[in-house]
């Protein structure tokens, strides 16, 4: 797993604007995945700025924390015995749709 930070993404992306390397490059050198060096370079995703965290990858999720730890309990709560989720999945196809 690649270890990128925010301080080496904004050097890098600095590097390749100011043509002083290649993407390739300034990956390698940075630790940045090239794919996602060049992504920014070409604006295809945004470049974050210094005061904000990088964005994760991959979709939203679609419930809430507690709404998981509701559906693991219900789940776990008795094992051994049959458990219907349908009423627990119900609401998810309402904010999938």
């Amino acid at each position: 797993m690649v270890n990128m930070t925010l301080v080496s993404l904004l050097k890098a992306y600095g590097a390749v604007k100011n043509k002083d390397m290649s993407v390739y490059r300034a990956a390698r050198l940075y630790g940045i995945p090239e794919s996602t060096l060049r992504d920014r370079t070409l604006g295809l995703q945004p470049v974050p700025c210094s005061s904000e965290p990088l964005p994760k990858p991959g979709p939203q999720n679609l419930v809430s924390v507690t709404e998981e730890e509701q559906f693991v309990f219900h789940v776990t709560a008795t094992p051994g015995v049959y458990v219907s989720v349908k009423p627990l999945i119900m609401p998810l196809d309402k904010k999938i749709k």
